[in-house]
């Protein structure tokens, strides 16, 4: 891990990743307190959370042309530029009739973010040798754990002491700030992901190419299986979790906020662990493994609650299943980036992404539609069997593939797919 952090750039683009995970978290959890506080209504704290969800679902394909056209460093800096730029208009925000502001802003905020992610995903491939891509990857989950913890803490904070405009100052200064950090960071040719403009093709067939590898990958089409039944066990998870705490261990709002907040502990633990193990351990080991502990740990949250209601249980369950979350996620990025060729690798960061959106938004779905009919505890096990599923596409569909343990060099694997 610490062979990872002696790496300039890489370093450079960690920091600035996490400022700007840390204004995403403060955006993320001051804007719907914002817009609850002056209106009083559920339903339209609800749609700020909608219109920042929209734009991964229809968008985060085109971004991920977009990314691979553009070289990632300068889309990087630009988009937290324009993240930060882009917030100064909620400053007119004062009364209820001007939520359309609100309304216009979030969404635009969540496609920006749509730019960033698969840019730094994209570029650590050329920051850090592929042994060192587990490692890397492992703290950039850390990174994205701590800015939940910090993000959310200081968005509440900020709403608390000085309302829209304490958030707006303070989301700016990090937005600015990861630019100027990352501006700062040396990417090579390998991560660039532009191509001359005589070679460039439309969006479209740029679209188009990118659908036809990944539907031409073995590893990759079974790959998005596995993480689309994750998706929505996780949207399951984020509808049912509330009406768990609440209606079945009888617990108050505060007990949501806390077991909410301490998984974010566990993935910082499982960061720095993942980072440790490094190369020991395949890809295909823990997207499997990873998804099978916390299909296993959520059978035993929920099912424990004939057993105890006492929230300092759960609180240490909530911890250890933060783990092997990190570790599924470590594994997926860490395979795409080692054996996905440069030149695609942004198209297929932003489709893992989608498709992450996408079925989260119909996990979400199925848990409100089935929420006033089938027991609570009954469908968080359909929940956690989602994750089982994950686990056993991961451990078949990814056998054989380079990275997960056998398989073909990488540089035979970056220049041929690995099957049909």
């Amino acid at each position: 891990m610490l062979a990872v952090l002696r790496r300039r750039d890489f370093t450079l683009i960690w920091l600035g990743g996490l400022i700007s995970e840390i204004g995403d978290w403060l955006l993320l959890i001051a804007l719907p307190v914002y817009v609850y506080m002056l209106t009083s209504s559920t339903l339209t704290m609800a749609t700020v959370f909608i219109l920042e969800l929209v734009p991964a679902v229809a968008f985060g394909s085109l971004a991920g042309v977009l990314v691979d056209r553009w070289d990632r460093r300068v889309t990087m800096v630009t988009v937290a530029v324009a993240q930060g730029l882009l917030l100064l208009p909620l400053l007119a925000v004062q009364h209820s009739d001007q939520l359309w502001i609100v309304y216009l802003i979030a969404p635009v905020q969540a496609l920006l973010a749509q730019l960033f992610e698969p840019a730094r995903s994209a570029a650590l491939p050329a920051l850090v040798p592929d042994g060192e891509l587990v490692a890397a990857n492992g703290l950039m989950g850390l990174g994205a754990n701590v800015a939940r913890l910090v993000g959310s803490s200081l968005g509440g904070l900020a709403v608390a002491s000085g309302g829209l405009t304490t958030v707006v100052i303070g989301d700016t200064v990090t937005y600015l700030l990861a630019a100027l950090i990352i501006a700062i960071a040396r990417l090579p040719a390998r991560g660039a992901g532009h191509a001359s403009g005589a070679e460039r093709p439309t969006l479209f067939r740029a679209w188009y190419e990118g659908m036809v590898f990944m539907i031409g990958r073995r590893d990759v089409r079974n790959l998005l299986l596995s993480v689309a039944a994750g998706s929505i066990a996780q949207g399951m998870f984020l509808v049912l979790f509330v009406v768990f705490v609440s209606d079945v261990l009888h617990g108050d709002s505060t007990d949501v906020g806390v077991l909410r907040g301490v998984q974010a502990i566990g993935g910082i633990i499982g960061g720095f662990v993942v980072a440790w193990l490094g190369a020991r351990v395949s890809h295909r080991s823990l997207i499997a493994g990873g998804a099978l502990a916390i299909g296993l740990l959520s059978l035993a949250i929920w099912n424990s609650s004939s057993l105890t209601h006492a929230i300092a249980v759960y609180g240490f369950l909530f911890v250890l299943a933060g783990i092997p979350g990190i570790a599924n996620s470590t594994g997926v990025f860490a395979l795409l980036q080692q054996f996905v060729p440069h030149l695609y690798l942004g198209r297929v960061m932003a489709a893992f992404l989608t498709v992450f959106g996408g079925f989260q938004a119909l996990g979400m779905l199925v848990a409100g539609l089935a929420g006033g009919l089938v027991d609570t505890v009954v469908l968080l096990d359909l929940q956690a069997g989602c994750y089982l599923v994950a686990a056993v596409l991961a451990y078949v569909g990814l056998r054989g593939t380079p990275g997960g343990g056998a398989g073909t060099s990488p540089g035979d694997a970056r220049a041929t797919p690995v099957g049909t």
